[in-house]
């Protein structure tokens, strides 16, 4: 997705926060994104195996809405910012969590400063946001279908 642009973006808000940025195994991507001199903290981080955790630390996550993603973020109680979900999934699992009032979608980036600013400012709406994310999440689904899995083979 469009990374940079997005972290470039946000870069320009007022508000006080720092970015965690995952770019996997770009190392282009990576590497630029280091090599910016931003005005808000940016740690850029590249194939991670603690991306629950960078959730866990987050108050919003800004990312598509592919299932895995989606899963950690709600089982982790963290909304979700969603840029340009690709039809298909992406699109039903944003509509899911739009519908559940876990996240918000930006269609265009130009809107995405506003969007997130009016999310940032009043910390109650990000609150809600979050609680609704842990009435859908399920932190213990893999376990809970490991069991169902075994007792069907037992």
């Amino acid at each position: 997705g469009p990374v940079k642009k997005v972290v470039e973006l946000l870069d320009t808000l007022g508000e006080n926060f720092q970015m965690l940025v995952v770019a996997r195994r770009n190392n282009a991507l990576k590497e630029a994104l280091a090599q910016v001199k931003y005005k808000h903290t940016v740690k850029v981080f590249g194939f991670v195996d603690f991306v629950d955790e960078l959730m866990a630390a987050s108050d919003l996550v800004v990312s598509k809405a592919g299932g895995l993603t989606t899963s950690e973020a709600m089982a982790k109680g963290t909304p979700m910012a969603i840029v340009s979900p690709t039809p298909g999934q992406e699109e039903a699992n944003s509509d899911f969590l739009l519908e559940n009032g876990a996240a918000i979608r930006v269609n265009q980036l130009e809107n995405m400063g506003y969007k997130i600013k009016k999310l940032l400012s009043p910390k109650s709406t990000l609150a809600r946001m979050s609680k609704n994310a842990r009435k859908i999440g399920h932190p213990s689904s893999a376990l809970v279908a490991a069991k169902e899995t075994l007792k069907r083979f037992s």
